[in-house]
């Protein structure tokens, strides 16, 4: 699969909406 710099972008704030990153 590709993953753009956007798709990466969005991801890291769709983890740190969800407070993912914070619990890990």
């Amino acid at each position: 699969s590709e993953i753009t710099e956007s798709d990466n972008i969005k991801n890291t704030v769709y983890e740190l909406m969800t407070g993912y990153r914070k619990v890990r």
